[in-house]
């Protein structure tokens, strides 16, 4: 991964354009068929908003930082 990202950066991404990241997927536990307990691993996974109005959820590796924004969630 190129960089880790936070809530509100902007990135751009060589096909979809500019975005800013929402949020990280991080890991969390999840079931597998039987009931068993798996760790899934999402980090470096990014919810990015891009400016066509598209959310989309990418691998930072195909990320580049653009400049930090601060979020409003008044």
């Amino acid at each position: 991964m190129k960089g880790s990202f936070k809530a509100g950066e902007v990135v751009y991404h060589s096909r979809l354009g500019e975005g800013t990241i929402l949020d990280e997927w991080g890991s969390w536990i999840d079931l597998d068929e039987r009931g068993k307990e798996l760790l899934v691993n999402g980090a470096g996974i990014f919810e990015v908003q891009f400016k066509s109005g598209e959310s989309r959820s990418i691998n930072g590796c195909w990320l580049s930082l653009r400049h930090a924004t601060s979020l409003d969630f008044g």
